[in-house]
Formats: C-alpha cells, sequence, structure tokens
C-alpha cells in the first residue's frame, strides 16, 4: 500500500505545477542557509578554514601568491569600493592612476554561527609592497556586517612590517601589529656592523556581538635589540 501511496505523489506532483514550485521553494532555502556566498562564481576555489584557534598571517611566500581568485566586479562594486578602508584605485596598466592596487578572496572561516567570515587580501605595489587581509562579515541573507583588519605584510625602504590575527572560538579576535625598523648602526666592528632594531607591538582584542568586532582591550609595547 504505501508504495501505492508513493507513486500517487509522485504522479501529482509530475501533474501539478503548483506543487513542483513549492518542493523547489523547500529545497532553495534550505540551501540558502549554507555557508556559500550567492555573490561568488567559484566558491571552490576559496580555501576553507576551521578550528577553535585560527591564526591568520600572511607568510613571505604567499606576498604574491598567483593562485588566488580576484574578486568579482560586483563585490568590488557593492563592498569595497567606497570603503574607507580600502585604496580605491583598481589595477592600472600604465600606473597612471598612482599604484598598483588588486583584490582577491583569500579565504572563507568556517563557523557554526548563524554569519559567514571571508577573507579579502589587497595587495598594492610600487616601490614597496604591500599586503593585508580583512575579515568581512556577513549574515545569512549575504547582508554585511562589519570588515576587521586582520592581517599585513609590507616591505617599506629599509623596513618590514607585519601584522597577524588568532580568531579563537569564532568569538574572540586578538590582533597583534608589529612595526620593526633599523634605527641605528654600531661601526666598532669594521665589516661586521651591528644594527639596532626596533619593535613597536600593539595588541588589540575584539569579542564578536551581533556581527560584529568590538574592541574590548588595547596593549601596546616597545622593544629594542642589536643584530649582526
Amino acid at each position: 500500500m504505501k508504495y501505492l501511496f508513493l507513486l500517487v505523489f509522485l504522479a501529482c506532483v509530475a501533474c501539478n505545477p503548483d506543487v513542483k514550485e513549492e518542493t523547489k521553494k523547500q529545497t532553495d532555502s534550505v540551501e540558502a542557509t549554507t555557508s556559500s556566498f550567492s555573490f561568488m562564481e567559484d566558491s571552490s576555489r576559496i580555501k576553507k578554514i576551521s578550528g577553535d584557534s585560527i591564526r591568520i598571517f600572511i607568510a613571505d611566500e604567499e606576498q604574491n601568491d598567483s593562485t588566488l581568485l580576484p574578486v568579482s566586479d560586483s563585490f568590488y562594486e557593492q563592498f569595497i569600493k567606497n570603503n574607507s578602508l580600502f585604496e580605491n584605485k583598481r589595477y592600472s596598466a600604465d600606473f597612471s592612476e598612482g599604484t598598483n592596487i588588486s583584490h582577491y578572496y583569500w579565504g572563507q572561516i568556517e563557523t557554526p554561527l548563524d554569519y559567514k567570515f571571508l577573507l579579502i587580501s589587497q595587495r598594492e605595489e610600487l616601490d614597496f609592497a604591500v599586503n593585508k587581509v580583512f575579515l568581512f562579515v556577513f549574515d545569512i541573507h549575504d547582508k554585511l556586517m562589519s570588515i576587521t583588519p586582520v592581517a599585513e605584510l609590507g616591505y617599506y625602504p629599509g623596513a618590514k612590517d607585519y601584522r597577524y590575527s588568532t580568531l579563537r572560538s569564532n568569538s574572540k579576535l586578538e590582533f597583534v601589529s608589529v612595526q620593526e625598523s633599523i634605527t641605528d648602526e654600531d661601526d666598532s666592528e669594521e665589516g661586521n656592523p651591528n644594527y639596532l632594531v626596533e619593535k613597536d607591538s600593539t595588541t588589540i582584542k575584539y569579542a564578536f556581538r551581533k556581527g560584529k568586532f568590538d574592541r574590548t582591550y588595547t596593549d601596546t609595547v616597545k622593544t629594542s635589540y642589536w643584530t649582526k
């Protein structure tokens, strides 16, 4: 009897377009609650990051990683172009607009929260090179809730600047900024000089509340040491 009932139900679905449409709506609503982003063309190329403690750090070899997927024009226009956190001039072949700036999908953090965490990289090059990573938080309907700088690797004449973050349990973010520069030189040993390196680091702690990372603590530490 149950097989007969199943056949009758399938026949009703096939003959009734309203039933088919309702079935489609139910399926779409389930898909809409997954962690995929509707504005991404190829989410399979975005690296997935998960874990109780996630360190967001740009390694030297990632400074010019060519495997990253460039952000779409629609994403740039909607979320980056008019935001003061970002350089708003994109790549120009003759550099008439200034530096070479490009944006990439850097990663997606998998979270059990009812929000989506997307990492976007901005690269800026001229006589220096700076790679920054920003954490975008979207709700389940792809509405942008907040943007937080979370990592940076910069090369400047005479200095290197790197910043990284640790995200714990999807609710606490610790951002560390370290500026390193050579400020003096010891010529006491000719041919083998020592250099005084100064580091100025700032730690900022955030708590995740209602889709945004709110700053809760800031601490600055300055150190110096001699190196060959």
